[in-house]
């Protein structure tokens, strides 16, 4: 079957989403109410590891909440920032003459491009 106009080509994608609080509670609920996981996954329609996952999470935590993501590291370190302040502090006219080679730094290539 072919491929349709203007549609992604990657089926690599999911489209589940990151269960809400009161879904948690519900799957928590039935399974401590003495329902089978694998009734509780036939009627809401999720992977089973979904439900075996959320259990567990309940059983070894006490708040049933998700931990906040990590995100993306940083790509300055703290070290490396106060560097640059500490250098746009002495000569904070000379934005303009800034470069990787003035400040020793030389993974700010992108950076100073990018201001």
């Amino acid at each position: 079957m072919p491929r349709a106009p203007l549609r992604s080509t990657s089926s690599n994608r999911t489209n589940r989403k990151e269960l809400e609080p009161f879904q948690r509670g519900i799957i928590v609920g039935r399974f401590l109410a003495g329902q089978k996981k694998a009734d509780i996954q036939r009627e809401m329609n999720l992977p089973y590891t979904t439900i075996q996952t959320t259990i567990q999470t309940y059983q070894s935590s006490t708040t049933g909440t998700s931990s906040p993501r990590i995100g993306r590291p940083e790509i300055l370190s703290d070290a490396d920032k106060r560097y640059i302040l500490l250098q746009i502090k002495r000569d904070p006219l000379s934005k303009l003459k800034i470069s990787a080679n003035y400040l020793g730094c030389p993974f700010l290539h992108a950076l100073l491009h990018a201001c």
